[in-house]
């Protein structure tokens, strides 16, 4: 296996502070391949697809991704024609701090405290898009039918990745899609979700002031490697 790709939200990116020990790189190290992240904080699940869809366009060997809460939105920072919520212009997520006209805004929770959120900021028309986002959180913005919508867009995705022939791993699922739909269909050997849920079931009482990034105990990253490569 020469390269890997992995696809999710900071749970499944590799860490700044601790380098070398996320499941990623771990699994990397063993197999002596390669490992691409396409990954970040705060990612919804459309625009894990959307990278997931990109990753399938790289053609890796294998390409391990999970799913997230459905409370997440992307939105344009600015209004330009040239921003499309596509695989093909999407390789990346950058924070805020390296916004430019092809990134969106990643991770809006919906208990924003809007005195203090300032993601938003830099914009021409500030305070209007801020009103807008009120609104539609506000009155608008169901969880119920954004956690369905979502689910019919992971079917799409994996329903892609079958055709592909390439090999890939769910690994963990916050969205709970089985509540939503039947998944049963996916190989056990790449459906490891339970696994996962039960690895990070351990990471109870971490101290998240010394969170490596990817909120769990580097010890945990260990196991989570050795479930994906048990089932290679």
């Amino acid at each position: 296996m020469k390269n890997i790709i992995i696809c999710g939200d900071s749970l499944f990116c590799k860490s700044h502070t601790a380098p070398g020990t996320h499941f990623g790189e771990i699994i990397a190290d063993k197999l002596n391949s390669k490992v691409e992240y396409f990954a970040g904080p705060g990612l919804s699940n459309a625009l894990i697809c959307a990278l997931i869809d990109h990753a399938i366009n790289c053609k890796p060997d294998l390409i391990i991704f999970n799913t997230v809460v459905p409370g997440r939105i992307e939105l344009p920072y600015q209004d330009s024609p040239d921003i499309k919520f596509t695989s093909k212009h999407i390789s990346d997520a950058y924070p805020h701090s390296m916004a430019n006209n092809d990134t969106y805004l990643i991770g809006l929770p919906l208990n924003t405290d809007w005195e203090n959120f300032n993601m938003i900021s830099g914009i021409v028309d500030q305070e209007e898009k801020i009103e807008s986002v009120k609104s539609y959180l506000n009155y608008i913005f169901n969880p119920y039918w954004k956690a369905q919508t979502d689910v019919y867009m992971i079917l799409g995705i994996l329903q892609k990745l079958e055709l592909s022939k390439i090999r890939y791993i769910w690994g963990f699922d916050r969205l709970q899609c089985d509540d939503y739909a039947d998944f049963s269909w996916i190989s056990p050997k790449s459906d490891l979700r339970e696994q996962f849920r039960k690895i990070y079931s351990q990471n109870k009482n971490m101290n998240f002031k010394n969170d490596p990034g990817y909120h769990t105990l580097p010890q945990l990253q260990i196991k989570l490697a050795n479930i994906i490569i048990e089932n290679l």
